[in-house]
């Protein structure tokens, strides 16, 4: 069961990651590449995500944000 504060403090931890933090949807918008090439810049090490979340068959990568944009400069 959740509580108020508990909504609230989710809602806190939801805030600061997308300050911090880009999927992989996000990361291929704003850089302007297709999110196949994405993740080529991984295997290449050249843009490498932090986190990877298991959603099926697929995993969901999360980026931070500063290594994005040091990649685009």
């Amino acid at each position: 069961m959740l509580y108020l504060s508990d909504e609230i403090i989710k809602q806190q931890i939801i805030a600061q990651l997308n300050e911090y933090v880009m999927t992989q949807q996000q990361v291929s918008e704003y850089i302007n590449v297709k999110t196949t090439n994405l993740s080529k810049l991984s295997k290449d090490r050249k843009l490498e995500p932090f986190h990877k979340l298991p959603n099926g068959k697929q995993h969901l990568n999360l980026y931070y944000k500063s290594d994005v944009d040091k990649y685009k400069k």
